[in-house]
């Protein structure tokens, strides 16, 4: 899945890069298939607070906070744990170079769909995913709203269920572990020989998630932020 044409050989065909490109698509689509179908499993209590802080904003501050939704999910959750597996106790080692890579490369786009921006001159190598991006953008901006929903209303109701589904040429969503090598992968470490308990592992993300809501809360007007203030406490 390699796309950026300075880590690949000189001598690499244009159509080898355009076929890479397209094993990417490929990738993408399944992965995230997989992340939006999986929005009714998310943390209920983190639901909880992301909701009624959005409550708390919406009145004059919508859309600051779906960003700061986006910020809280993806930017220290999702993508921290895609980029390093081992972290969050999703592996027993860092995965091997051409997987972490890849991991790399969805990581990037997964930022991108969420913060709603294409790639630009900075990663020019990727802005063939603009298409992907562009076209996802109503479904991430469900995703971030379903995340962010009262999870009272919530129903677990399989005919109640949004779900993605999609295909990229003849390949289906279905598989994706042969596209990282998971089987590759060292095995979950039982819970009695892990070095970290789940606190001491997730502990200081969820610190840097209050830093930020905390950092945010405080340039609301004054009148907002005593209304969330009880939030960030």
């Amino acid at each position: 899945c390699e796309v950026d044409p300075a880590r690949l050989p000189g001598n690499v065909s244009q159509a080898q890069l355009q076929s890479n490109q397209s094993n990417l698509v490929v990738l993408m689509e399944k992965v995230w298939c997989r992340l939006f179908s999986s929005h009714v499993d998310f943390p209920r209590d983190l639901r909880k607070t992301l909701f009624e802080l959005r409550s708390k904003l919406k009145e004059k501050h919508a859309p600051f906070g779906r960003r700061i939704v986006t910020g809280s999910v993806f930017l220290r959750f999702i993508c921290p744990a895609i980029l390093s597996p081992s972290t969050f106790n999703l592996s027993r080692a860092f995965p091997p170079a051409k997987v972490a890579r890849r991991l790399k490369l969805v990581g990037k786009v997964l930022q991108g769909m969420a913060s709603l921006a294409k790639f630009g001159s900075r990663e020019s190598y990727l802005s063939f995913l603009n298409e992907f991006i562009t076209r996802e953008r109503g479904n991430m901006e469900k995703y971030l709203d379903k995340v962010s929903s009262d999870p009272a209303a919530l129903s677990t109701s399989a005919s109640n269920l949004s779900k993605w589904s999609g295909t990229h040429g003849s390949r289906s969503t279905a598989s994706i572990e042969e596209d990282f090598d998971i089987q590759r992968l060292p095995p979950p470490a039982p819970p009695d020989a892990l070095p970290l308990s789940t606190v001491e592992v997730v502990g200081p993300h969820l610190a840097n998630v209050h830093c930020l809501l905390d950092r945010h809360i405080s340039k609301l007007h004054q009148d907002k932020a005593d209304g969330v203030g009880s939030l960030t406490h």
